[in-house]
């Protein structure tokens, strides 16, 4: 049986609420999510860089030397 909680039950007697639930009203409207800036894949790189602790940067190549690049990469 559950803990005593008062004269009027047990904490099974209680509704249950879930923690994870807000209390904050609804909010019905557009809301703005745009950056200032945008995110560009090189500050994707600088922040692998941070988080990995190693040096990680954006290259940019051409397609043919991306295919030729593909061509001799071996997947494991």
């Amino acid at each position: 049986m559950g803990r005593t909680r008062g004269i009027a039950g047990t904490d099974a007697d209680l509704p249950r609420r879930n923690p994870l639930q807000k209390m904050v009203e609804p909010f019905e409207g557009p809301i703005d999510l745009t950056l200032p800036e945008p995110v560009t894949l090189a500050d994707f790189a600088a922040s692998a860089s941070e988080i990995g602790g190693r040096r990680i940067e954006r290259v940019v190549v051409d397609d043919e030397k991306w295919v030729a690049d593909a061509d001799t990469v071996t997947v494991h």
